[in-house]
């Protein structure tokens, strides 16, 4: 029997190193370093993309009721920023019905907008026309995993004719 089939010499023996095997591990933490930068921004925008969407349905929400009360429309326009300093979780805990639809809409929308978005306002306009008026609506909000990265509020506008 040849003793080269026996005990095979080392040159010729395969296997990995030590620093090989480092070298792979310090380029797989790097990957996974970077898929988790990608998480974060993924998950910060998925955020700011549900605010958007949240605060264009109370827009159009809003628009809707005015469209409902054309005849007391005009009183929708009395909501702007100021009137939300005065909405907190007491004003908001009861359901209002002072027999007043529009007052009692106007309310109930604002205490949507307090809870739904992060120091959420809205300021309401109402332009008459000939075919109604035109009521725009401008939503504002604080996105809290922008302003950290040195962005403002967001606002939101929307217009259409009522």
């Amino acid at each position: 029997m040849k003793r080269s089939c026996l005990n095979p010499p080392r040159r010729n023996s395969s296997g990995f190193s030590l620093i090989e095997v480092l070298v792979s591990l310090l380029v797989l933490g790097f990957g996974l370093l970077g898929l988790a930068m990608l998480q974060n921004v993924a998950l910060r925008n998925s955020q700011s993309a549900n605010h958007r969407t949240v605060a264009t349905n109370l827009a159009y929400e809003v628009i809707e009721m005015a469209r409902a009360n054309r005849r007391l429309a005009f009183r929708y326009a009395y909501i702007d920023v100021g009137d939300f300093a005065s909405v907190n979780e007491s004003t908001c805990s009861m359901t209002p019905n002072t027999g007043d639809p529009v007052g009692d809409d106007t309310v109930a929308w604002m205490c949507h907008v307090k809870r739904a978005l992060p120091n959420g306002e809205a300021d309401i306009t109402i332009t008459p026309g000939a075919n109604g008026g035109l009521i725009s609506v401008s939503i504002t909000w604080d996105d809290a995993r922008w302003l950290a990265a040195g962005s403002q509020a967001e606002t939101f506008v929307v217009q259409s004719v009522i």
